[in-house]
């Protein structure tokens, strides 16, 4: 009992007293059907939701067709035209074919979800439909009771039904029709549009559960309306059911907002603002327009104060999520600058810059990947390049053309964002390549050193709210030759609660298990308790160590032997580093089993005299150590029976990858040495027997001042 009310206490504290007593009242209030009774199941008739309109227009469709088309407020799509002439001049025949196939079949209700995989929910969609367990989530159950415990274990992930109501296959459906200009494609988008407005009334079922889900899917048909304007592909009844979608999105988003801005205050709070500001945007004429403006432009200000930190991170401890926020500020930049806002259009602009710094620092350039660092759930806002979705090119020169009208890449298949967001000119602007370089970034807990063909990045930082964690402190992960050679396991499924649990765990990363524990306490779902103190940590100098890193965590103080980790990342040449893993504790006994963990792509390799050779198409790859006397190696791929050495880039896959584990027992201190890099260049590594000496080639250093330091931190 006295657990329960210690972490329930530290809940309150993690999450805000306030936020806290509004959640619980919030959860309350859900449980007894108050909410339901508050909210009333509505149908979309247009008289309800298109208040401004003339009177009486609305029941003749061609006439309110007509005076829509005469006023304002057009949104920042390009011309049909334009986007059939990127394709067939900028893309390869492969390319364009990827796009006619992929819009045919989401078209017809095959989607890439995730923009990973493909799921089939018929055509006409069946809204409910889980496409991975077949199983329904119930449709005419009110939407603040069917996301209830007994109902979710039955459906399974409700994300994976979610993915369809968002429309963001209506991108790819677009495109296709840009390139073929086959009016069938629309016809049938059309089909699933009119049945999603028949099936899913507001408050009804899965798909009006989150204020972002209703924003992102404003934000989708708003593209639909106002790319199609200029054809003869609508006529009033197709603009009508557009528009009271629209609407309604922002209706749900001006009442649902609250608890995002009490309670959750992240990527939600930035998609509520920019669903109720878009409608604004989209729908000037609207009795409710000033109100959706207003209040989206006070909720985006908002964000901007408490979502971001001085060095460009983001609150979610995430690259995913951070894409996801700086994409939605995106689109509110433009919205401001067509409509003349341009104090909000200055203030996102300020958080854009230090943004693009921390995202430059961290790509490899050869693939626009970064780490698959924090929660990855799949989103991805802006689906309308033939990048890959893990590829950040097309974000990261938006950013850039947005601060100062340049490129920051030669012309590729990432400038079609351009394209959607600023038009043909943009196409035209001057490359300027800012070139990655070294960075530290303290809030977010970043630290990168980059060489010429590597790239490493070291987990290390302070914690500073509560948003999508990971137990990741000291994890490193390392790029070679433009393979991700050191892997962040990724998130696969949130709602899978064994592999949700191994995934955000310490032994999906590449740092140091103690007692088989995490360095956090996990709790709830998306939270854990017991937040370790963590922060940068010195290096004895040498002259053969040209750059290095350096982090410890305190997360292990929580055990009896009150164990403090502290790791070294050092550059030892071209395509060569030393990671140094320095363990102390402050009581000997009794011992603790300690497990360092490496994951490592799935690849053909080799073990011997302490050494694992991948065998890679880039060249063949080292990894060596030293220290842990008397302990094994153990090297597993992936088994269907447990989540270890599985890798999951995209939400809902996953993939085999090697993990591997090196065990040992810790007393009062343990050093440990691995080194990475081209099997050719492989040094002779070795830890002293004592464990306060690294030797590695002509390198030798001492970890005395180390082991004092760490101490000193020991609770």
């Amino acid at each position: 009992m006295f657990t329960k009310l210690a972490n329930l206490w530290e809940e309150s504290r993690r999450i805000g007293l306030d936020a806290f007593q509004y959640r619980v009242r919030a959860e309350l209030s859900r449980r007894l059907g108050l909410d339901a009774r508050r909210r009333p199941v509505r149908e979309f008739t247009p008289e309800r939701w298109l208040q401004g309109a003339p009177d009486g227009m609305l029941r003749r469709p061609e006439e309110f067709y007509a005076w829509w088309r005469a006023r304002g407020g057009r949104l920042f799509v390009p011309e049909i035209r334009d986007l059939a002439d990127f394709y067939h001049e900028r893309l390869s025949a492969e390319d364009r074919e990827a796009i006619a196939d992929r819009g045919v079949k989401a078209a017809r209700g095959t989607i890439l979800a995730f923009r990973g995989w493909e799921a089939d929910f018929g055509h006409p969609p069946r809204w409910s439909l889980n496409p991975v367990t077949k199983a329904r989530w119930p449709a005419d159950r009110h939407s603040k009771t069917v996301y209830s415990g007994r109902i979710r274990q039955g459906c399974g992930d409700i994300k994976y039904t979610w993915e369809i109501g968002r429309f963001l296959h209506a991108a790819d459906v677009l495109r296709a029709y840009a390139l073929t200009g086959d009016r069938r494609l629309v016809d049938d988008l059309f089909v699933q549009i009119e049945s999603f407005a028949a099936e899913n009334p507001l408050y009804q079922g899965p798909h009006w559960i989150s204020e972002q889900e209703a924003a992102v899917r404003a934000c989708m048909l708003a593209l639909v309306l106002e790319t199609l304007r200029p054809t003869d592909c609508l006529d009033g009844r197709r603009v009508v059911t557009l528009l009271v979608q629209l609407a309604a999105s922002a209706e749900f988003c001006m009442k649902e907002a609250e608890l995002a801005r009490r309670c959750i205050a992240n990527n939600h709070l930035i998609a509520a603002a920019l669903g109720l500001y878009l409608a604004a945007r989209v729908m000037p004429w609207h009795r409710r327009a000033g109100r959706w403006r207003d209040c989206g432009r006070t909720l985006v200000r908002e964000s901007l104060r408490t979502q971001w930190w001085p060095d460009g991170g983001y609150l979610q401890s995430s690259h995913n999520y951070h894409r996801l926020a700086l994409s939605y500020l995106v689109w509110v930049l433009r919205l401001a600058e067509l409509g003349g806002d341009g104090p909000l259009a200055a203030a996102i602009r300020a958080r854009l810059a230090p943004a693009f710094v921390l995202l430059n620092s961290m790509i490899d350039e050869s693939s626009g990947r970064l780490p698959n660092w924090g929660a990855n759930d799949g989103a991805l806002f802006c689906p309308w390049t033939s990048c890959d979705y893990a590829d950040f090119r097309p974000l990261v020169t938006s950013l850039t053309f947005a601060l100062d009208g340049t490129r920051q890449y030669d012309a590729g298949p990432w400038d079609e964002q351009l394209l959607w967001f600023w038009g043909p000119e943009s196409l035209q602007a001057r490359a300027v390549h800012r070139r990655p370089a070294d960075g530290s970034f303290p809030q977010q807990g970043l630290h990168c050193i980059r060489q010429a063909q590597s790239v490493a990045v070291l987990r290390s930082g302070p914690i500073l709210s509560r948003y999508g964690h990971q137990a990741d402190q000291l994890h490193v992960d390392l790029w070679w030759k433009g393979q991700n050679v050191l892997l962040d396991a990724g998130s696969y499924s949130y709602a899978d609660p064994e592999a949700h649990a191994w995934f955000q765990s310490t032994r999906a990363h590449n740092t140091v298990v103690v007692a088989g524990q995490s360095q956090m306490v996990p709790y709830r779902q998306f939270l854990f308790l017991g937040w370790p103190q963590a922060g940068t940590f010195s290096a004895p100098s040498h002259p053969a160590v040209r750059r290095w890193l350096g982090g410890w965590h305190d997360g292990y103080c929580r055990l009896p032997k009150r164990i403090v980790h502290g790791r070294l990342l050092l550059e030892m040449g071209e395509g060569c580093w030393l990671v140094i893993d320095l363990l102390a504790a402050k009581h000997a006994s009794p011992s603790a089993s300690v497990d360092v963990c490496w994951h490592l792509p799935d690849a053909p390799y080799s073990t011997a005299d302490k050494c694992l050779q991948l065998e890679l198409e880039e060249g063949r790859f080292a990894m060596a150590w030293a220290g842990l006397e008397g302990g094994t190696i153990r090297v597993e791929s992936a088994c269907p029976d447990r989540p270890d050495g599985w890798h999951s880039r995209y939400y809902g896959r996953k993939g085999p990858a090697l993990s591997v584990h090196l065990e040992g027992r810790l007393e009062d201190k343990l050093l440990v040495a691995t080194w990475l890099g081209p099997a050719e260049l492989r040094p002779v590594l070795r830890c002293d027997p004592g464990g306060e000496q690294v030797t590695c080639g002509d390198l030798s250093l001492s970890m005395n001042s180390c082991f004092d330091e760490l101490r000193r931190r020991c609770r």
